[in-house]
């Protein structure tokens, strides 16, 4: 072989590499922005699924409750720390009561699903099961943002309250205009 046909072959060996090069540099980018893209919802989902919904935070708080009084019940939930659309929080503060005890009440702190705080406090509250087939809070906020007005406002917190006269559970969902109430069954 002559020195002009090894430059020629040489010349065709870079220029199919270079093609190479870019065919693979761009499907490495491809791969990159489809995975970022997908990544995005993913890494909301998961942090979605390690929040608490307040049906989670009855249940831990529930069972804590009945070691400080066998007959204790829900009187109060609330998380100021609540997702704009599902109200998912990993933070929730409740209240039991017990007929046993007057005018007190056994507050429980439910943070990441770990009891962080517990203490019997002043409380005068009328209490009951929560029902099973209560509506959660996520329906809740989807039920105060299709109000008129109300479509675009900022959740700060949600609240499940135990009826003044004692015969229903109502979520209160705490916005930027003021706090809507919700019947929860």
């Amino acid at each position: 072989m002559n020195l002009e046909n090894i430059i020629k072959n040489r010349k065709k060996v870079i220029i199919i590499a270079v093609i190479i090069l870019v065919i693979l540099i761009g499907a490495f980018t491809t791969v990159i922005i489809l995975k970022k893209s997908s990544l995005g919802s993913a890494v909301k989902q998961d942090l979605e699924k390690d929040l608490m919904d307040g049906k989670n935070a009855i249940e831990i708080g529930l069972a804590e409750a009945k070691k400080w009084q066998a007959d204790a019940e829900l009187s109060y939930l609330k998380s100021d720390q609540v997702g704009q659309e599902r109200g998912r929080s990993d933070n929730w503060q409740l209240i039991f009561v017990s007929k046993n005890i007057k005018d007190k009440g056994y507050f429980v702190n439910v943070v990441n699903f770990k009891i962080v705080e517990t203490k019997e406090v002043n409380y005068v509250g009328a209490a009951a099961e929560f029902p099973i087939d209560a509506i959660s809070q996520e329906e809740a906020i989807s039920r105060v943002k299709k109000i008129t007005g109300y479509e675009n406002v900022e959740i700060l917190g949600v609240e499940a309250i135990y009826g003044s006269t004692g015969e229903v559970w109502y979520w209160g969902v705490k916005t930027n205009k003021g706090t809507v109430s919700v019947k929860a069954k």
